[in-house]
């Protein structure tokens, strides 16, 4: 898959977080809330997907599109709802592979873990639905779908215009299948070319989350952390995002020498990354496999 790391917009995002928090050097932040802060700062687009409610006609077209995948919906917290209860109040329907769901959502133990993800970020839920319909029709694909393990889709039935949505409206993950006739990520191509195919002039939020490679305007992708970071496994905190926002947090936490300049953070940043075992300059992607 093709790589633009927007090395520019990470710099804008340090330069965000040292004007935020940093006063003549020193942190000024709650460190009690300092992780869930920079969750936000780096994980929001300005309101407006839900500008318009779904209608039933799409979500019918939706499910129609998506019969190969076991829907389920899931709030924020973990608690599980019936699809119905969350287009109602707009959440999140995740679309499981049966190949490799264990029926609550949790991967399956015989996954080959080599996890990458792929984040969509769109300007209305009519667009989602294109999108949807695509990734749903990659059902049919053999050399695809076996590695196409869920996505997920935020949604709502009722009209929100001033709810702001994170910048990952659509989530696909999948395994990086077997490489064919040369090329290094054939499944995350294929969800690429079938998304991009689909969607219209205007669909795209161009608005990318730090630290994910973006590919188009509307698509970027990272490494599941889960798969390459010790001891993740166990946590409940296990997405792209807060993984990096806890990550900074304790730099931050951690530094106590006064920190003149974004630069400087940036590079204090970067250092700390590998530590944590994520590449310093490529932060989409880590050092190692977890076992």
């Amino acid at each position: 898959m093709r790589s633009a790391r927007n090395e520019d917009r990470d710099k804008r995002f340090y330069k965000e977080l040292y004007d935020t928090w940093y006063k003549k050097g020193a942190l000024v932040a709650d460190p009690s809330t300092l992780a869930a802060k920079i969750y936000t700062m780096m994980g929001y687009s300005d309101a407006g997907y839900l500008k318009h409610a779904l209608s039933q006609q799409e979500i019918e077209e939706i499910y129609e599109a998506t019969d190969a995948f076991t829907i389920q919906a899931q709030t924020e917290d973990g608690q599980y709802l019936t699809v119905s209860q969350a287009l109602e109040i707009g959440s999140y329907l995740g679309f499981l592979n049966p190949a490799h769901s264990s029926g609550t959502g949790e991967k399956s133990a015989g996954l080959n873990y080599r996890q990458r993800r792929i984040v969509i970020n769109l300007t209305s839920q009519q667009a989602a639905v294109r999108a949807t319909k695509a990734l749903g029709s990659l059902s049919a694909d053999p050399t695809v779908f076996p590695d196409l393990t869920q996505f997920k889709v935020f949604l709502s039935a009722t009209a929100q215009p001033t709810t702001e949505v994170k910048n990952d409206k659509i989530v696909v993950y999948y395994r990086v299948g077997d490489q064919i006739e040369g090329d290094a990520d054939y499944v995350g191509d294929r969800i690429v070319a079938a998304v991009t195919d689909a969607l219209r002039e205007g669909d795209a939020d161009e608005t990318v989350t730090p630290f994910y490679s973006q590919v188009t305007p509307a698509i970027s992708w990272a490494e599941e952390p889960v798969d390459y970071i010790q001891g993740l496994r166990e946590s409940k905190d296990q997405s792209f995002t807060w993984t990096r926002a806890a990550m900074i947090a304790s730099l931050l936490k951690g530094h106590a020498e006064p920190v003149r300049s974004a630069e400087e953070l940036q590079r204090l940043i970067e250092a700390g990354f590998g530590d944590f075992g994520v590449m310093p300059k490529k932060p989409h992607r880590h050092l190692g496999l977890s076992t």
